[in-house]
């Protein structure tokens, strides 16, 4: 269950990089940079 939740956190979160890379590429490259 706790895999499942982490899974669904992370699908999420890189939703929301691939937006940001349809904003900006380098914005996206840096916060890659950052994890």
């Amino acid at each position: 269950e706790l895999l499942a939740h982490h899974i669904l956190i992370n699908k999420d979160y890189f939703d929301k990089i691939e937006k940001q890379l349809s904003n900006s590429d380098s914005q996206v490259s840096s916060m890659l940079s950052v994890i």
